[in-house]
């Protein structure tokens, strides 16, 4: 089963920054939860974190 969350600033609707949340949060979330959610290598995971 697939779930998607699409969100939307009021300023700028355009802009989703969900990403930002995900891989750029700070502590960092575990690397290896989010390669199980996202289906990724635990490498592209902490990439895209770095």
């Amino acid at each position: 089963m697939l779930f998607t969350i699409a969100a939307w600033s009021n300023k700028n609707p355009a802009v989703i920054t969900i990403t930002d949340a995900v891989f750029g949060s700070d502590p960092p979330i575990d690397p290896y939860a989010l390669a199980r959610t996202f289906q990724l290598d635990p490498y592209v995971v902490k990439a895209l974190q770095a």
